[in-house]
């Protein structure tokens, strides 16, 4: 019997507000868009390490472990056989000076009205986002995107 093999992703991301906005890194032209900073999750490291870790490499922003909040889990399915889980956890203090410490991956840090997001926004993004607003703890997007018949 064959069977198939499942692929899984675990992510975070970080939601940073600010008098009504909501910063959002502006992507490389190799991938346009924006994207909230985070990432994934490595072998043997906690989701908390991980927002903790990714927050500092992409934005250099220090946030202690007591400032973050877990508000939104989104489970998704990228593909056949291919799933992830984005962890969102939300920050009201941190320190440090916020900067693009990759700038190989992104080009410019925005803050953005809360209420009207950039239509460029990872749809993931969109979708954790707008779930959080609603006051929602988990949502699912378990269909993989339609291919494009050509």
């Amino acid at each position: 019997m064959k069977q198939n093999k499942i692929h899984f992703r675990y992510s975070v991301r970080i939601l940073l507000k600010r008098k009504g906005k909501i910063l959002l890194l502006e992507r490389g032209e190799d991938r346009g868009g924006y994207s909230l900073p985070g990432g994934t999750v490595e072998p043997n490291e906690k989701p908390l390490q991980a927002i903790k870790r990714e927050t500092f490499e992409e934005i250099g922003l220090e946030i202690k472990k007591k400032h973050l909040e877990l508000v939104h889990t989104l489970q998704r399915r990228r593909k056949k056989n291919h799933y992830e889980i984005i962890d969102f956890y939300q920050a009201h203090k941190w320190k440090g000076k916020l900067a693009i410490l990759e700038p190989h991956k992104f080009k410019a840090i925005r803050w953005c009205d809360e209420q009207e997001l950039p239509e460029q926004l990872s749809p993931i993004f969109q979708l954790g986002i707008q779930a959080i607003h609603a006051g929602k703890d988990i949502s699912y997007d378990l269909l993989a995107p339609k291919k494009v018949k050509k």
